[in-house]
């Protein structure tokens, strides 16, 4: 740097201390005086030039003429325009800012001395104006986004108070008149959106600085009778600290998609052709009954009885008119029917469903006494009414049967069953009547026996009272193969009397309790399979499925998580199906093999041969094991064609690849037989008797020794 000394250089010397880039010092003649080395490189067209001497005329005259800075504007007078520039400066400091060619960003702070001397102090401001102009970009990005998007956004401040509102496609009208800047959005929403859970979700989340994802419902500017729905998600938002900063949000008009999920949700709880409410969205309401008339038991003596009664209606001679005049002729009269119900059933708590067919149900806010006689009105009433059709005239009639909702009231499926039972003693008293459950009816005898035998089903699987007997399946080779058994299901009435396999499981497949029962039965069944390995003694356990769990997909999931979770042993578990399980829906069971047997299981046909299809789902199910059904192989000693179909079984069975197990082995000269015609497995009283799962267990841990076992 060149000093002259005769200047006063104090003020100089405190600007270049805090001076890092640069600098230069014109005399007050205008002429360059000094300048730092760096100075020449901002301007490289300039460079040999900046020298002592150098005008600052000349300097903006050639920086012009070289177009040496990107952002310097045409001058018409340099001379006159450097007068006046340099006589602006005075002793306050002057900014102004040069873009050099090399794309830096420098700014000059001018400053006249006591002297008379200029000097201009140059800072490199180039992450500034770049983070700025960034900045500046994203800001027109995200407006320009908005002004595009089918959305519209907002942002908060810490006070939840508008920063930004991009109103150009908000479907609110007054959203795009009002100006919402520095308004607070809980006043707002508070002020504009219906009062209801979802508001006041979305208010308490932003008063906690908690995501928000709401739907808000506003009322529509255009039709005073609609709505529009807003669907609603933000984010709280914090600085590099921490410190909270506001919300970021946005919100789409979901009106239209609300509307067709409104009209699913309808279709999905009403019967298509009624109306009505169908049978699953029934239930719903049974079951909320059920749990509102368990809690009153604590309630009633303050809030009174509150009284619900159940319904069941079925129509008489409508398949009579299905069959002769065609379905259509049935589905009007179902429709008109349903108009009859709702002019006797008036009050706004009564819920009206078609379960189904001809079937209908009511739950009804009246005691019995008055549910009887809504009953026989409505009765009365289809009694009289004569159906046309085609130039026909039809009469139809009804029945139905009605049962108390009260405290001891737990299960849905029983109620119904109690209902169905008093509408079948209505019929078999002579039709077109109603009748209220009586346990003790001799009509209805068979009915209450059946629910005695739902309601230890359902008390079984409430507490765990299932009792698995394992009966041995034994090989008729000695392949060193672990020792099978079918898994047989044992259930025990209140007075300790075992009740009959035969008897419980068409009451649990008829009430949808049997996929329930299976799932209990196979999780016991893995766990089983541990704890022989356990004691030593791995084993091999075939468990029965139902035709409802074989064609029900979350049953599946259930047994593939259940196999997964306890690591089963490929080989271990074996499924057995019947044909009539599977052909309920041979799609559905065909997915279910499949899937079990990825993950190591097999399976087995049960029963085969009884069935009239056997043969043509066979090569479709894949399964492992073919189980002779028992009709053929308990007289196969006296019976050759029995003999001759046992053998052809056989045949088929390697010939897919297939092992065979023969049932109803009762004696050693059926088993020998049956090892003679090369059966793989055999299976029966003959061979071994079933035992209690435990006593399999304490077996094979040495605690204690079976009788009759000693085949085994």
């Amino acid at each position: 740097m060149i000093r002259n000394p005769s200047p006063d250089f104090s003020l100089l010397d405190q600007a270049l201390l805090r001076c890092s880039d640069g600098y230069c010092l014109y005399d007050d003649g205008g002429k360059l005086y000094s300048s730092s080395f760096s100075f020449g490189d901002f301007y490289p067209k300039l460079k040999n030039r900046i020298k002592p001497g150098y005008a600052y005329a000349e300097f903006v005259r050639d920086l012009l003429e070289l177009k040496a800075i990107q952002n310097l504007k045409p001058v018409d007078d340099v001379d006159l325009w450097v007068v006046e520039h340099l006589a602006q400066i005075d002793e306050h400091k002057r900014t102004y800012v040069h873009h050099l060619e090399d794309g830096r960003y420098m700014q000059f702070q001018s400053t006249r001395l006591s002297n008379g001397y200029w000097f201009f102090a140059a800072t490199d401001i180039t992450g500034s104006v770049l983070q700025r102009e960034s900045v500046e970009a994203s800001k027109k990005k995200f407006e320009s986004f908005a002004q595009i998007s089918s959305d519209w956004f907002w942002e908060l401040d810490k006070d939840l108070q508008y920063a930004y509102f991009s109103t150009h496609n908000a479907p609110l009208g007054e959203l795009g008149k009002r100006k919402l800047i520095g308004v607070s959005r809980i006043d707002h929403v508070n002020e504009s959106a219906l009062d209801n859970p979802q508001c006041r979700e979305h208010n308490a989340a932003l008063a906690e600085r908690r995501e928000v994802d709401v739907v808000l419902t506003w009322k529509s500017t255009e039709d005073a009778d609609s709505h529009v729905h807003v669907q609603i998600l933000a984010s709280p938002q914090y600085d590099t600290r921490g410190n909270f900063t506001g919300f970021l949000g946005c919100a789409k008009n979901v009106t239209t998609e609300y509307g067709l999920k409104k009209q699913l949700e309808f279709q999905a709880a009403h019967d298509e052709l009624t109306g009505l409410i169908n049978r699953r969205a029934f239930s719903n309401y049974l079951n909320a009954s059920l749990k509102t008339r368990s809690a009153q038991s604590v309630l009633e003596k303050s809030v009174g009885e509150l009284h619900r009664t159940l319904i069941f209606f079925d129509l008489d001679q409508f398949k009579m008119i299905n069959d002769s005049a065609g379905h259509l002729a049935g589905d009007q009269l179902l429709i008109e029917v349903t108009e009859t119900f709702k002019k006797v059933f008036t009050n706004p708590d009564d819920i009206i469903a078609r379960l189904g067919g001809d079937e209908f149900a009511i739950l009804s806010s009246s005691d019995e006494k008055r549910a009887l006689e809504q009953a026989e009105e409505l009765i009365g009433h289809i009694g009289e009414y004569r159906f046309q059709w085609d130039e026909r005239k039809f009469s139809i009639g009804a029945s139905a049967g009605i049962v108390l909702l009260d405290h001891s009231s737990s299960d849905e499926s029983v109620l119904l069953s109690k209902a169905d039972a008093a509408c079948y003693s209505a019929k078999m008293a002579g039709r077109n009547q109603a009748h209220l459950y009586c346990a003790q009816s001799a009509f209805e005898s068979n009915q209450h026996d059946e629910l005695g035998k739902l309601e230890l089903i359902n008390e079984s699987l409430l507490h765990d009272r299932f009792s698995l007997y394992l009966q041995p399946i034994v090989a008729t080779k000695d392949t060193g193969e672990i020792k099978k058994f079918e898994v047989l299901l044992r259930l025990w009435d209140a007075d300790g009397e075992m009740v009959p396999p035969g008897v419980v499981i068409p009451v649990a497949e008829k009430y949808d309790r049997m996929q329930h029962v299976d799932l209990r039965v196979v999780e016991h069944s893995i766990i089983a399979i541990s704890k022989f390995r356990e004691v030593g003694e791995p084993v091999a356990l075939s468990v029965n499925l139902s035709g409802n769990t074989l064609s029900n997909e979350s049953s599946l999931n259930r047994i593939a998580r259940l196999v997964e979770e306890h690591e089963v042993e490929p080989g271990t578990l074996c499924f057995e199906v019947t044909e009539t399980a599977a052909i309920k829906s041979i799609e559905k069971a065909c997915r279910f093999v499949e899937r079990l047997k990825q993950l190591g299981c097999q399976f087995s046909l049960d029963d085969f041969g009884s069935g009239l299809s056997s043969f043509s789902y066979l090569r479709s199910l894949q399964v492992d094991y073919l189980k002779i059904d028992g009709c053929f192989v308990s007289n196969i000693i006296e019976d050759k064609p029995n003999r001759a179909i046992v053998t052809s079984f056989n045949t088929l069975a390697q010939e897919l690849g297939m092992k065979t197990v023969a049932e109803y082995v009762e004696n050693d000269e059926i088993a020998n037989l049956l090892t003679e015609l090369e059966i793989d497995y055999l299976q029966g009283f003959g061979v071994g008797k079933p035992q209690c799962m435990n006593e399999w267990l304490e077996f094979y841990a040495g605690k204690q020794k079976l009788t009759g076992t000693e085949k085994i």
